[in-house]
């Protein structure tokens, strides 16, 4: 197996790297671009790609969702330089046989994804939230911790859906939406 390296350093990268570790994966380091992060042993991706070569490392994506459209042009970059991203699936999370999962997700403890789920790429399912069946998920998407998608549902890319948030039975979340705490999105608004 390949070393992991993770590409952000800060909370998130923190929390993905026990993640990583949950999962079976040695970790080779950490990706930052922030010079004080680096001052802190994470190396700039320019000497990643040098010290840490595509055929020797994958990569777990660990920037979080204040930026979304800078988050996705990472993933392409990535991606475009040769880096397997691998999902990141806690022991005690279910992932039902017929869920569909693209390539970098990160799918946290007691995360719940049903039957016929269908997830895009570079999706993050923070703890104890629920993505009931056939319900699909676009790419780059936030799922905050104790969220419910009810069944049928789909949510665009680029979202961001709060802690606690529901999107109910058949919904349609557009691309972009963002979904504060504890609200329930019935449909597009």
């Amino acid at each position: 197996m390949k070393k992991l390296v993770i590409y952000g350093s800060k909370d998130l990268g923190r929390v993905v790297a026990k993640l990583a570790m949950q999962c079976g994966y040695t970790l080779g380091g950490y990706i930052d671009d922030d010079i004080q992060q680096q001052m802190r042993g994470a190396v700039s991706y320019d000497e990643a790609l040098i010290e840490m070569p595509p055929k020797d490392y994958c990569i777990a994506i660990a920037v979080g969702y204040n930026n979304l459209s800078a988050r996705w042009q990472l993933y392409v970059k990535i991606k475009r330089s040769g880096y397997t991203m691998p999902n990141l699936v806690h022991p005690q999370a279910y992932v039902d046989a017929t869920a569909l999962l693209g390539d970098a997700c990160v799918v946290m403890t007691k995360a719940v994804i049903d039957q016929g789920v269908c997830i895009g790429k570079a999706v993050v399912a923070w703890p104890s939230c629920v993505i009931n069946h056939d319900s699909i998920i676009g790419s780059n998407t936030f799922l905050s911790p104790n969220c419910t998608i009810c069944g049928l549902s789909q949510v665009g890319n680029h979202c961001f859906v709060g802690a606690g948030a529901i999107v109910a039975d058949h919904a349609k979340v557009p691309s972009h939406s963002f979904i504060k705490a504890g609200r329930v999105f019935k449909g597009e608004e």
